[in-house]
């Protein structure tokens, strides 16, 4: 596969959007000091693994998850891995940067209570989108490792959006649940960047705005808020200054069409994180979206919905990442597919719009 020079797309990505003005009762996360320091000195050219392992080690939990994770089943090692310094000599700089970023701020996000949603059952419609993100990245040969990451933090903020702007979150979830109900299944139109919000700019077709077809959550953002999640989580994490792959993951990640469609990034990780959005979450963010899916597995050969659903599913259940009365991913991607689907009753907590 051909190099991408993320640096060039990121600051395409960004040209076309704006930094979000929050209202001043919206307090952002901050980066854990530990991914700050891996991540400032993992850019300098004499970096020492030495000095990243220790950085590692200074917070217990982020050492704990890159155990975990080197000693899981997806890296396949032959024998267990006992040392931090070992685990990023194994993975690699590129590959253990993905994986301190992604473990540290999911790990600062899930420190949020979430008034809309269960947050258990939120958590594991992220880790399906990374686990989906990760599969398609590796039937294209793209970075399995940063689509994975990509696909675990694209939503990284909505916990603290959705707890902090409560009100605004319960009139879209409403309005989706309505649209949910009297669903068309017609998907919608994936050429060029038509379909596609242009990152940060609200969609003003009003077809898509009435509650027969459900208005996407990034419209509804972009148009009470001049800005979306998608755009936020991007300018935040390049403030941050972690990796420009994944600042691409997270601000195209609800721009699908577009971005497979672009020569580019086309097969990339971060067109894969892109549709991994397209499947079900307990805040309806693409009320189109399993049928948008489906649509885009019948052109493209190598995305067999079903068996990369199932697998996830499976994968879920060996982390211990239990659906509890949730459907499983399978069920709820049929659900949606017959009827666009409604929240299970035990994913969505009930909050007033006042």
């Amino acid at each position: 596969m051909a190099t991408i020079d993320w640096a060039a797309e990121r600051e395409r990505a960004l040209a076309e959007t704006r930094a979000p003005s929050f209202p001043p009762t919206v307090k952002l996360p901050a980066l854990p000091q530990a991914v700050a320091r891996f991540a400032e000195i993992s850019r300098r050219p004499d970096a020492s693994l030495g000095e990243l392992a220790r950085i590692v080690e200074s917070d217990s939990s982020l050492m704990l998850d890159v155990l975990r994770y080197v000693n899981s089943s997806y890296v396949g090692l032959r024998h267990r891995v006992a040392s931090v310094l070992q685990a990023i000599g194994l993975l690699g700089l590129k590959r253990a940067t993905s994986l301190v970023v992604a473990s540290g701020l999911e790990a600062a996000a899930r420190a949020r209570q979430m008034k809309l949603v269960n947050q258990q059952v939120f958590w594991r419609s992220c880790l399906e989108k990374a686990i989906f993100a990760r599969e398609v990245a590796r039937l294209w040969g793209a970075d399995a490792d940063a689509a994975f990451a990509g696909g675990l933090l694209q939503d990284f903020l909505l916990p603290v959006l959705s707890d902090q702007l409560a009100g605004q979150y319960v009139i879209y979830l409403e309005a989706a649940r309505r649209g949910a109900g009297a669903g068309s299944q017609t998907p919608a139109s994936s050429g060029g960047a038509s379909l596609a919000l242009r990152a940060g700019v609200a969609d003003t077709n009003p077809t898509r705005q009435r509650g027969d077809k459900g208005c996407r959550l990034v419209d509804f953002e972009a148009a009470r808020f001049g800005w979306n999640h998608a755009v936020a989580a991007g300018w935040l994490v390049h403030s941050w200054k972690l990796p420009d792959e994944l600042v691409c993951c997270l601000v195209f990640h609800h721009q699908w069409s577009r971005v497979i469609a672009d020569p580019t990034l086309g097969r990339t990780s971060a067109a894969a994180v892109a549709i991994s959005a397209l499947l079900p979450d307990p805040l309806l963010q693409e009320p189109q979206g399993v049928a948008n899916l489906k649509a885009l597995s019948e052109r493209r050969s190598e995305i067999d919905l079903e068996r990369l659903v199932g697998g996830i599913d499976d994968e879920c259940d060996r982390l211990g990442m239990d659906a509890g009365r949730v459907a499983s991913l399978a069920q709820r991607c049929h659900l949606a597919g017959t009827r666009e689907h409604l929240p299970d009753e035990q994913a969505t907590h009930h909050v007033s719009a006042g």
